[in-house]
């Protein structure tokens, strides 16, 4: 945590704020009294860090003091002074803890406390404000039994090295293998260096599917946690169709009693890997939820960061390492407490954050199952969240009533909407522009969807602006060639990115494209480009060309290639041409009755 704070120092994504609502009677020197004493109470609170030799190190002052300050504000500008309050820490000054408070009115305060992540868990909070509301009180705590650096100790002895490698090992067997990693369908590109951005979609369950989930939980020995991780993961897997999906959990990490007070960053995170197949059941999909569930648990001491060092994963900016989603159970502080005319009690506010592309969190109260949806705002619209949240309950109220059904039979939406679909379908004559080009098509939605995603493959995507820019490019680089509208140009690819790009600027060029597997054996890989009187080559890096082949070839992968150099103004304006729906879009070889691959041309108003 320390190395990705120093990599964005600027960013607030590892800040922990909290707001408490306190109505009556407030004794501002008494408050401000309490918290000072409650830092220097705990080591932690008093901690800093910085660089030693290239690694970072802990450094604890004798004495820390917080400066509260106090501002006027009314109820409607809360909202903005708790935004304007959350701002980056520097890591190397102690206390790594902030508090402002907020007057509302004469018996209305909100007072404001922000941690980072570094030094506290969500425990931590809890804990803070239950010692805070007793010192308040003018009441003695006892002497901390241990500090967080006792912790630290205890992890080094030699004892629990021993056992970190036995946990090492399970999880290097769990995560061996290629590693999945979840493509979803995006609202909007992802940026290349994530900014934690994200708003959260609230819902609850009804009081029968709630019913229905503690009589599943009952007969499956499972927890909401483990329903929710299944539920979670074929939901996921219906959108993305994928089956092997790694879901993050946290688990607080504090399995001595002797740290169930102090505070401190004791959680840590679980990778939870599963693969569904359709014909499974729900029920036997729980199962294996339960199962990983249990026995990550058992080797929950790992420290994640570890894990991701010992992977040698990549790091990216635009992403976490290892999964983008998580699920959580964790029931809401609601806690309320009265002390000397005085209440305290959480204070609900929009913290606009989300730290993973998707989370789904779930907790029980007296009136059933809340869940709650918290996404990155960056890739996801706020309709997308409110629609998936009603797929994820629809699935959960589905999978209650009937464990046993396969997952082939879980549908995220209602026989309704399907018929709905169906009839939006078939029912209406949508016009076909059969006077347009293909790529006309194309740069007509470029237009309205700029920034959108058009393309992905393998986690990398362009929008509609980087493709039609790139197929821009590369039209004008084949026009130069002396590309003619009905000309045939070669596409030698695999599926990527370029070869949309590929296709896409053949017929901005004017010219049909003749898509080539490069699996093909090399004889019909010949025959085709002869056959097809193709001009022009496209090809990827690593894919050989036959040695028969006489006309122009161009790499499109690769350092410095012209699609991999930086666009600029000219890529963005579309190249004229000659072309019309008349003219030959592609040309595509099928296997031939005489042995012989047979070419089929289609004319751009029957692609249309």
């Amino acid at each position: 945590m320390y190395v990705l704070n120093q990599l964005d120092r600027q960013t607030i994504s590892y800040n922990m704020p909290s707001v408490l609502l306190m109505e009556g009677e407030l004794d501002i020197s008494r408050l401000r009294d309490s918290l000072n004493q409650l830092v220097n109470r705990h080591e932690s609170l008093r901690t800093s860090f910085m660089e030693a030799n290239g690694e970072p190190v802990q450094r604890i002052i004798e004495k820390a003091a917080i400066d509260l300050h106090v501002f006027e504000a009314k109820e409607d500008e809360a909202e903005q002074k708790i935004k304007d309050f959350i701002r980056p820490f520097d890591l190397n000054g102690a206390p790594l803890i902030r508090a402002a408070l907020l007057r509302i009115e004469a018996k209305k305060h909100l007072l404001l406390l922000d941690m980072h992540h570094i030094i506290a868990d969500g425990v931590s909070r809890g804990i803070f404000v239950k010692e805070l509301a007793l010192l308040y009180k003018g009441e003695q705590l006892p002497e901390p039994a241990l500090h967080y650096k006792d912790f630290a100790v205890w992890q080094n002895e030699a004892e629990q090295k021993e056992r970190m490698k036995e946990h090492e090992a399970y999880w290097l067997s769990v995560l061996s293998g290629e590693l999945p990693e979840l493509d979803l369908p995006l609202d909007y590109a992802r940026p290349p260096v994530q900014s934690f951005k994200g708003d959260t979609v609230r819902f609850r369950t009804g009081s029968e599917t709630a019913k229905a989930v503690e009589k599943l939980l009952a007969e499956t020995g499972t927890t909401l946690h483990m329903v929710l991780h299944a539920v979670f993961h074929v939901f996921l897997s219906k959108i993305s169709g994928q089956r092997d999906i790694v879901i993050g959990s946290v688990t607080a990490g504090r399995m001595n009693a002797d740290v169930q007070d102090m505070p401190g960053m004791f959680v840590n995170t679980l990778a939870l890997r599963m693969e569904a197949e359709e014909q499974q059941t729900f029920a036997e999909l729980l199962e294996q939820a339960k199962q990983t569930n249990l026995s990550a648990l058992e080797h929950q001491e790992y420290p994640f960061e570890d894990l991701v060092n010992q992977l040698d994963l990549p790091r990216d900016m635009s992403r976490n390492p290892l999964f983008n989603v998580m699920v959580t159970t964790e029931n809401p502080d609601k806690e309320q407490l009265t002390l000397q005319n005085l209440s305290i009690s959480p204070y609900e506010s929009h913290q606009g954050t989300s730290k993973f592309d998707l989370t789904l969190g779930g907790f029980t109260d007296e009136n059933g199952i809340g869940l709650q949806l918290e996404y990155a705002t960056d890739l996801f619209s706020k309709e997308t969240a409110e629609k998936w949240s009603e797929y994820v309950l629809r699935l959960l109220k589905a999978v209650a009533e009937n464990p046993n059904q396969p997952l082939s039979s879980l549908s995220l939406v209602t026989e309704t909407e399907k018929q709905t679909l169906l009839e939006a379908w078939t029912g209406k004559t949508l016009p076909v522009p059969t006077d347009k080009t293909v790529h006309q098509l194309f740069e007509e939605t470029a237009q309205r969807h700029k920034d959108r995603p058009a393309v992905t493959y393998n986690g990398q995507s362009w929008t509609y602006g980087e493709l039609n820019a790139k197929a821009n490019r590369l039209a004008r680089i084949l026009i130069d060639c002396g590309i003619s509208p009905d000309e045939r140009v070669g596409v030698l690819t695999k599926p990527s990115l370029e070869m949309s790009a590929a296709v896409l600027g053949v017929l901005k060029a004017g010219a049909a494209f003749v898509p080539i597997d490069p699996d093909y054996p090399d004889q019909r890989i010949d025959y085709i480009l002869q056959d097809s009187g193709a001009k022009l080559l496209l090809k990827q890096e690593g894919i050989a060309v036959p040695d028969s082949y006489t006309g122009e070839v161009i790499l499109l992968d690769g350092n410095r290639t012209i699609l991999s150099l930086p666009l600029d103004e000219n890529d963005e304006e579309n190249p004229e041409t000659d072309t019309n729906a008349e003219n030959l879009a592609y040309m595509i070889y099928t296997s031939g009755t005489t042995g012989q691959p047979k070419g089929v041309m289609v004319e751009h108003h029957a692609l249309v």
